[in-house]
């Protein structure tokens, strides 16, 4: 079994053809091309290394090239996980970075956005159905929320405001009750609520059935009641008693009580200016109590603009110490006052540099506001003595003041940032 040739020291070969195995058992370099199961590439540009046949690396590979590119032409199985952009994770695939799909992304589990799931019956099949009751006092019908046919229980509906809150994976966050028929000062109690971003924050889905009696909510225009109801554009909370105003009416005084009898239901997103809601009253002449019910799906405003939010544009916000968030509104705005690029305000122009930014819907508190000028028409042109001040901000708007490097009030484009 003696080998047919040994070398020792060095040795030139001009070729080296091993028709079975090679064994190399310390350092070698090979400055030629190689070809393993097949011959060596040739020409100027030609690979270095040439495989026909499978390869197994049990170590690193690393590619160190001018463009550090790897091309895989053919079909290929890679079964560990891969980094793109980064050290691999738990995940299979981890890109850490834009990622550009020019064909179709197929996927047959579930997808993720900012942690929070989505499925196709989140957008084009997601159904909401609610029923609410008002009672003659001998009936007591609990409101009903059903999701995608799967039903919501209230833990123990009352009489009054039924609450209840779901967050972006369209899960029951919290719920709330308030007797709104016994005391109509709840209305604000139900209110506070709401507005606490604990209990629900920009984005949340809330879903409100009655039962049995309730109230018209405050008309005070300074209560948080009236304040919540107005920027949500609703307008039958306020009409909620619509029957006999007196007992004679019915010929019974007991019979005023169906003037509280009446079934509702309000649904919207927190933080959007508009709302579903419906109302019927119980008629003292049925005995039976007054029932409505809505069904939505995405044909409807309120369900597209939850899907929206949660889906396809995130609301930004940010922790508080209060335990709350934050609302951000930015926006740029011309001279003449139209709005270049944002949303969810608008903007009247008052006069010579003077603008109200009015936001859509109202911030729950006086957000801070600040503002610069934008000279728009070169990259350094403008005068550094032009400015813009904010001179009053409220929940509902924001004065903007726009002056000349004189101080005299003009017109310029400007941009602000909300908080609140």
């Amino acid at each position: 079994n003696a080998e047919k040739l040994q070398v020792k020291g060095s040795a030139a070969i001009d070729s080296l053809s091993v028709s079975k195995t090679l064994t190399v058992t310390k350092t070698s370099t090979l400055t030629g091309n190689v070809g393993i199961g097949v011959a060596p590439a040739t020409g100027d540009n030609a690979e270095k290394l040439q495989v026909k046949g499978s390869a197994a690396i049990a170590g690193d590979l690393s590619i160190t090239g001018a463009s550090n590119k790897l091309t895989v032409a053919g079909t290929s199985t890679l079964t560990g996980k891969i980094g793109i952009g980064g050290e691999p994770s738990t995940e299979q695939l981890k890109v850490s970075g834009d990622a550009a799909i020019t064909g179709n992304l197929s996927i047959t589990g579930q997808v993720y956005i900012d942690n929070h799931s989505q499925t196709e019956a989140s957008v084009d099949s997601f159904k909401i159905f609610v029923s609410a009751s008002g009672n003659s006092g001998t009936r007591t019908s609990p409101p009903i929320v059903r999701i995608n046919n799967h039903r919501i229980n209230f833990t123990l509906p009352r009489r009054g405001l039924n609450t209840i809150i779901l967050n972006s994976d369209k899960v029951k966050k919290t719920e709330h009750h308030q007797d709104v028929y016994d005391n109509p000062a709840n209305w604000n109690t139900w209110a506070d609520w709401i507005n606490n971003h604990v209990n629900a924050t920009y984005g949340d889905l809330v879903i409100i059935a009655s039962m049995d009696a309730v109230r018209n909510a405050p008309s005070e225009s300074t209560s948080s009641a009236n304040k919540l109801l107005k920027s949500i554009n609703s307008t039958q909370a306020f009409r909620l008693e619509r029957g006999p105003t007196s007992g004679s009416e019915l010929g019974r005084p007991s019979d005023l009580i169906f003037k509280y009898r009446t079934a509702y239901i309000l649904i919207f997103v927190k933080g959007q200016n508009k709302c579903h809601e419906v109302a019927t009253q119980h008629k003292p002449s049925s005995s039976r109590a007054a029932e409505v019910s809505v069904s939505l799906d995405y044909n409807s405003d309120i369900v597209r603009e939850f899907i929206r939010k949660n889906l396809y544009a995130p609301i930004i916000t940010h922790p508080t110490s209060e335990g709350g968030s934050l609302r951000l509104v930015r926006g740029t705005v011309r001279e003449n006052g139209e709005i270049r690029l944002g949303k969810d305000f608008s903007v009247v122009k008052e006069g010579e540099g003077k603008y109200i930014i009015n936001f859509t819907p109202a911030f729950l508190h006086a957000p801070t506001v600040v503002v610069t000028q934008h000279y728009r028409k070169d990259g350094w042109g403008g005068d550094t003595k032009d400015n813009c001040v904010v001179t009053f901000t409220s929940e509902n708007e924001a004065h903007v003041i726009c002056g000349n490097s004189s101080g005299n009030k003009t017109d310029r484009s400007f941009e602000f940032i909300a908080v609140g």
